[in-house]
Formats: structure tokens, sequence, C-alpha cells
């Protein structure tokens, strides 16, 4: 066993000295954290490198948590802000999903979560022109790819580009990015049985309100493969939101998302082992799809759109446009020569080729689709 990250008051501590505040606000944020903690002690294997990182990390969400509580205090009209309509992309992770965001951030009418703001929800005065979250976002990432420079032919992130909104539910220290990071079954355990509690969902509400502030656009548009264990509460809490469902083949998607976390969780691990990792993504995946879908079927609105990974590769621009007009957005010429612009400056495997295979991971092709009912 690793010796304890440190405790989850000690961490809180920590937070308040660095930042000069002790408002938390709703504390039940307490209980995930402190589980999270315990199930990193118990299982992940962290060497001294990866504690720090660890401990690095939630005292970055520990902090801002802070700030978000000042400017609910300081502004308690944000809460109650009637934000833009909400486009939201779920589905499997792997799936083609963040081509797909990148593509849709492109119209000029979305407004989509950028990597800074995620990393740093709360905006700093400064004096210059430039904002100086980017800059930070910046050096985390620069960091972060030397630790791990496979990370980028996986999932490249850019400061000023689109995030999924995971990244603002981590705060609340309930999201699949812990376990991709971290070898965590204690965690994983309680997040599968807790994750889809509506409160959840109300935090990320008032984190989209609070950025909403800052730049108000015709629409939202977010993503996450989140959001699937939770599609009731997603719906509950924004009635009016669209939704994109991508879909691919899962015995190329199960061993993809199993290759980011063994990537990721080897920055901080003494040891990753492969084949657990790939039993563990196959299970959680196929849940989170026979949860969606569950919802799914008693969900009679025409809020979804699937779109199929072959499809969305083969013709993007067509699919972007399909998804308008089923949704009804408004498509202009500007969007698609954003759009052209991007994908002609990112092209495919620009970053190398991820190599992965079901084989890698302990799994076969077989072994993986006969976890997965035919969703459509």
């Amino acid at each position: 066993m690793s010796p304890p990250l440190v405790s989850a008051e000690a961490l809180r501590q920590d937070a308040e000295q660095q930042s000069g505040l002790d408002n938390w606000g709703d504390r039940r944020f307490i209980e995930p954290l402190q589980i999270y903690l315990d199930s990193l002690a118990a299982s992940a294997q962290l060497h001294d490198r990866g504690r720090k990182v660890a401990a690095a990390n939630i005292t970055r969400l520990l902090k801002n948590r802070l700030y978000i509580q000042r400017e609910l205090h300081n502004d308690p009209t944000i809460s109650q802000r009637e934000l833009s309509d909400l486009l939201v992309i779920v589905g499997m992770p792997r799936t083609g999903s963040t081509l797909l965001q990148n593509l849709l951030a492109c119209d000029p009418a979305a407004r989509s979560l950028r990597y800074y703001e995620s990393y740093t929800p709360v905006k700093v005065k400064a004096e210059t022109l430039e904002d100086p979250r980017i800059r930070t976002a910046e050096l985390q990432l620069r960091v972060m790819n030397r630790l791990a420079p496979g990370l980028t032919k996986i999932h490249a992130i850019h400061p000023t580009g689109p995030e999924e909104c995971s990244r603002l539910m981590e705060h609340s220290f309930v999201d699949t990015l812990f376990e991709i990071r971290n070898w965590v079954p204690e965690y994983s355990e309680w997040l599968h049985a807790n994750e889809s509690r509506r409160h959840y969902y109300e935090e990320y509400r008032t984190l989209l309100q609070l950025l909403d502030m800052e730049e108000h656009q015709t629409h939202w548009m977010c993503k996450s493969p989140r959001h699937l264990t939770s599609l009731e509460n997603l719906v509950a809490v924004f009635p009016n939101v669209k939704l994109v469902w991508t879909h691919r083949d899962p015995a190329y998607a199960v061993p993809s998302v199993a290759s980011l976390s063994a990537e990721a969780s080897a920055i901080g691990s003494k040891h990753v082992d492969k084949t657990r990792l790939g039993n563990f993504w196959l299970d959680r995946t196929s849940k989170a799809v026979h949860r969606g879908l569950a919802y799914r079927q008693t969900d009679d609105s025409n809020r979804y759109v699937d779109v199929e990974y072959e499809d969305l590769v083969e013709a993007p621009i067509r699919t972007v446009q399909q998804i308008y007009a089923q949704h009804r957005y408004t498509y202009s010429d500007e969007f698609e020569l954003n759009m052209k612009s991007w994908l002609a400056e990112h092209p495919k495997n620009q970053h190398g080729r991820h190599h992965y295979s079901p084989e890698e991971y302990g799994l076969t092709p077989e072994q993986i689709r006969q976890r997965f009912p035919d969703i459509h």
C-alpha cells in the first residue's frame, strides 16, 4: 500500500491558506473526495511523483471551488441566470466525439467550453489583454505532455480549444477522469452507485451559468461520455437539451479508452496492469451504454441525433449539416469555412498514429461486442 496521500481536511486547509478563502458552500463534495483519497492509498500504487501530481490536482480543484463560491456569494443572480440552448455530445469514449466537438465549436454562434476555462473556471483579473488562465493552462499541458508524451496521439488538447465538460463535473469529485488517471476500484464502485445524483448536475449548471456571464452566444456546445450514466438528470436540469449520440464499433472504442487510461495512469503509478484496465473499461463502458439506452427508451422526445464514426470521418461537414438540420440550428457560410480551415490545419494522425489492440488489454473483439446491445 502507498502511504496516505493526505486527508481531505488537510487538503482543504491547504486550499484555504493558498486562496485566503474559507467559504465552501455545499459540502457534499467531501464524501467522494475522501473515498477517492482512500482508494488512491489502497490501490493506485502511486510513487512520489504520482502523489505530488494527485495532490496538486486536488488542491487546484478545491481552490477553484472556493473561488467559485466567492463569485456566487458576491453575485447571487449567477445561479438564476437563464442559459443559452444546450447542445451536448454523448456516447462511448473514443467514438469520434472529440473530432465532432472541434467541428461544432467552429460555429461562431456556439459557446464552447475552452480548456483553460475548465482548468480555472473563475476569470482572473489582470492588466494584460491575454487571459492569464491561458498561460496557466499552457504550462500545465506542457508538463503533462512531458510526463506522458503518448497522450497527445490519443487525445490532443489545446489551451484555448474546446474541452470536455466533464472537467467541470470534476470539481464535484464525481467523474470518470479520476478513474482514467489512476487505478481506484473502491472509488469506481462508489461512483457507479452515486454519479447519477441530480445535485451534481445542478453544480454543473451553476458553472455553466458562471461562464456564461463572460461570453453569451446562441447556444452552448458541450461534450462528455460521462453523461450516458446520467441522462435523466441532464434532461431534468436542462429540459430543452439537444443531444448528439456518437457510435463506433466497441471492439475499437473499448481498447482505445483502455490505452488512454494506461498512458494517463503511468504518470503516477508504479505499475499499470493492461489486462485489468481492459476488463475494467469493458465493464464500465458497457454499463454506461446500457444505462443511457434504458433512459432513452423512456424519452419520447426528438432530442437525439445519432452519428456513426465512419460517417463522421468520411464526411465530417455533411455530418454536421445533418445535425444542424435535425436540431434546427442555423448553418452559416462562416461556420462551414471555419470547419474547412480547422480540418486543413488538423489532419488525421497529426501527432502520430495511435496504436492499440484488444489483445494488448486482454480482450478479443468478440468478447467486447457481446457486451453491447444494438444501439440503434
